[in-house]
């Protein structure tokens, strides 16, 4: 995933000559050679997929280094789409059952998670765990904000929402003169 990690080196060589590929494994128009298509696919082309630097990456693991730039970075949209989900309703599971027992079952999901994601024998479940990853992450981060700030506001709050009520029954109370 290019968020977190370099995409890798894309090398295509054809009888012992090296060819360029864009993102997609596709080879580059070159003026000397009329090769088309994807390198590897066309006859007697190989395609070289080279991580940078010391390690390697997960876009290698998965073998995902010749797929669009949205499929390696469906990691990414798996986990902000978990968030925009789920939290509304486990929000309210939090109010009714309480926010400590929620947030030990974040605390033990997101654990459980992140140790699948690490294991994923695939990118289709790598992507479902991270959907699943984030869920937990976002309630933690949601019962934080409302516990530490919700207090020190609510007042605040509270006073502001007395003048704007105020205010607007004014308002009406002008405009049906």
């Amino acid at each position: 995933m290019p968020y977190v990690e370099p995409n890798p080196e894309l090398e295509c060589i054809y009888k012992n000559i090296t060819i360029a590929v864009d993102a997609s494994c596709n080879i580059v128009a070159n003026s000397t050679l009329s090769l088309q298509g994807k390198c590897g696919a066309v006859p007697e082309t190989n395609l070289i997929v080279k991580d940078p630097g010391h390690s390697t990456t997960l876009i290698k693991e998965f073998g995902i280094s010749c797929s669009s730039f949205m499929w390696k970075e469906a990691g990414l949209t798996a986990f902000t789409i978990g968030a925009i989900t789920m939290v509304p309703f486990l929000s309210s599971m939090a109010d009714k059952y309480g926010r400590r027992p929620m947030m030990l079952a974040s605390l033990t999901s997101a654990f459980i998670c992140h140790m699948l994601a690490s294991l994923a024998p695939n990118y289709y479940l790598f992507i479902l765990l991270r959907f699943l990853i984030d869920v937990p992450i976002a309630i933690l981060g949601d019962h934080m904000r409302v516990d530490s700030i919700g207090k020190q506001a609510l007042d605040r709050l509270r006073t502001d929402d007395k003048l704007v009520s105020n205010c607007t029954v004014q308002y009406r109370r002008c405009r049906s003169l």
